[in-house]
């Protein structure tokens, strides 16, 4: 029995890393025969027919007998690609506006390299592609995953890639609870026949939260910004949820940040220590205190 189970979870990676194979190469612009297919799988023509048929609706065939991405997918991938590449750079919220107008003025002046763009260091995902796409089908189709994480074997809803400072992260719901999973540390992925029902609460705290720290429990961090460093923050949000609650006469800024556990902001809170501090949790504020002590002690 365990020889059949062994066997047929390799059938199921080796069909994974298939699929995955075969939509990156699409995603990537590539137009692909079955004959290719074949050779580079060395796979029968009946199981790369089954491939793909598993692909319906994200590829087309051509007048030439070769795949492509579908055409409604391309058109989608466009306008996407262009939402996210704004939001990508920050430059979503900039005074360049909404619209593609916006955003082709954006690209044509990188292009041209009348802007240079500076401090976005992001994750290759190259090493880790195939297994990249074969979570994004997972989370598209709705599949159970099971996998390799943290020393134990975990059973996830995946329901959204996250990139967050600049590394990937999968979230997804693990015995009714919300947690984020660095994708690079996510081992022996299989995805699993079954599939879950989207919970629109979950979606709707992904979206919501600035990061990857899920909670339930949430607390309210009150923060004094000094004025020096006041136009930093009104610029953008620094702390996760960011809200102005007061503007001093003097420049002094009043902030409202609504976190999760205190270890979501304490790495914020220390780098801008000369010009914030805690009004709100006192616990928090000493906890901070407490730790430029041991920091200090030990120099």
């Amino acid at each position: 029995m365990d020889i059949v189970k062994t066997s047929s979870v390799h059938r199921n990676t080796r069909l994974a890393e298939r699929l995955a194979t075969i939509l990156m190469r699409l995603y990537a612009g590539d137009i692909l025969s079955r004959q290719q297919l074949m050779e580079e799988f060395g796979v029968s023509e009946r199981t790369v027919f089954r491939d793909l048929e598993r692909l319906a609706g994200l590829i087309e065939l051509d007048d030439f007998g070769k795949y492509r991405i579908s055409g409604a997918l391309r058109q989608q991938m466009r306008q996407e690609s262009l939402r996210r590449f704004a939001k990508l750079l920050g430059a979503d919220g900039l005074a360049l506006g909404e619209g593609k107008a916006s955003f082709d003025m954006l690209y044509d002046a990188l292009l041209n390299e009348t802007v240079l763009i500076k401090e976005l260091h992001y994750e290759s995902m190259v090493p880790r592609s195939a297994q990249f796409v074969r979570l994004e089908h997972a989370i598209r189709n709705r599949q159970l995953c099971s996998f390799f994480y943290k020393q134990k074997r975990r059973l996830v809803a995946p329901y959204r890639l996250v990139n967050w400072q600049g590394f990937w992260y999968l979230a997804g719901v693990e015995q009714g609870t919300l947690k984020a999973f660095i994708v690079d540390s996510i081992g022996e992925l299989i995805e699993s026949e079954t599939t879950f029902e989207l919970d629109p609460a979950i979606v709707a705290e992904i979206e919501a939260e600035d990061g990857v720290w899920y909670s339930t429990e949430k607390q309210t961090v009150i923060i004094e910004v000094a004025a020096e460093a006041a136009h930093y923050f009104e610029r953008r949000p620094i702390f996760p949820r960011q809200q102005l609650v007061k503007k001093w006469p003097d420049g002094r800024l009043h902030l409202r940040s609504t976190i999760g556990p205190s270890k979501q902001i304490i790495p914020l809170l220390r780098n801008w220590l000369t010009h914030v501090r805690v009004i709100q949790p006192v616990g928090l504020a000493q906890q901070l205190r407490d730790d430029i002590k041991n920091y200090l002690s030990k120099r």
